[in-house]
């Protein structure tokens, strides 16, 4: 399936898109990215630096994803990127830092609330499955 990618975004020529994602209104979309295939990446949205991006992600409007470390020591210095595994939905202006000496990564299936912030170097990682056998009352 193709990208359906609004007019107004971004996206500069080094960044690796798979199939069927739907980029917003104002994305603004640059460096070392690629994103996989079947994400909804909501309006405003900004993912830069060292970013890969699994498949079937859901990204709110307002994210910023893959920007320098907010770390002042690793300001001028070459740092890390970020990850991101695959069905995951990240609401409203969620920020995810690059690492400064290891990738910043979320795993799969994680739910990111409106505003969370993800700092340098953090793990955001899958969660656990339920231990209740099938059928119980929560």
């Amino acid at each position: 399936m193709a990208n359906i990618i609004h007019s107004t975004a971004l996206i500069t020529d080094e960044v690796k898109l798979g199939d069927g994602n739907v980029i917003g209104a104002y994305c603004v979309i640059t460096g070392d990215v690629e994103i996989g295939n079947d994400n909804n990446i909501r309006s405003a949205v900004t993912i830069s630096g060292s970013t890969k991006i699994g498949d079937k992600n859901d990204i709110g409007e307002f994210s910023s994803i893959g920007s320098f470390p907010e770390h002042k020591k690793y300001w001028d210095k070459i740092h890390e990127g970020v990850e991101i595994g695959n069905n995951n939905v990240l609401k409203e202006y969620v920020s995810i830092s690059a690492g400064c000496t290891k990738n910043t990564k979320v795993g799969n299936g994680v739910w990111m609330l409106r505003g969370c912030y993800v700092v340098w170097r953090g793990l955001a990682p899958t969660p656990p499955r339920s231990n209740r056998p099938q059928g119980s009352a929560g």
